[in-house]
């Protein structure tokens, strides 16, 4: 994917996109499935990346913003995939794969002895990403369903709960 490039949010970077504009550009993606979307980007997430214990990387083409990945580095139990999103205009061009498969090598390049989980809302599970769904993309890259966690976010909604293998 030469015309897509991967990138890490570098913190107080003038050339990069901030958090506060990758906040807006993603609130409307995620409040409806974390009610709490707004103070977990900003009290786990921000601070995670300023203490060195989270990443995000965006898959842009030019300055255009494809798609994100938000990782957990090395946490107590696990590295997690936390947040995946790629963008409705930018789907069915295999930036899904790409962005997965460096969120994969990067997790396990830095926590090569911790497993890595990633969880998907139940009602974007087989939302359309391209040829792909993320119950698919998910198969594709190894992941296995460790568990289904119903009302961990939303009363009456389940979060599914995959594990890399």
């Amino acid at each position: 994917m030469k015309e897509i490039t991967i990138n890490r949010l570098e913190l107080n970077s003038p050339n990069n996109t901030g958090p506060i504009e990758l906040y807006s550009l993603l609130v409307n993606y995620f409040n409806p499935y974390y009610p709490n979307f707004k103070e977990w980007y900003f009290s786990k997430l921000v601070n995670g990346l300023k203490r060195g214990d989270r990443g995000l990387y965006i898959a842009q083409k030019g300055n255009e913003i494809q798609g994100v990945s938000i990782i957990k580095y090395c946490g107590s139990e696990n590295s997690k995939i936390c947040t995946f999103f790629i963008f409705p205009n930018a789907r069915k061009n295999g930036i899904g794969s790409f962005l997965m498969g460096h969120s994969l090598d990067t997790l396990k390049q830095i926590c090569p002895r911790k497993p890595i989980i990633m969880t998907v809302p139940g009602e974007r599970l087989y939302e359309p990403l391209g040829d792909y769904n993320f119950e698919k993309l998910t198969t594709k890259f190894g992941f296995k369903l460790a568990d289904i966690a119903k009302n961990k976010y939303r009363t009456g909604n389940s979060e599914y709960i995959f594990k890399f293998q």
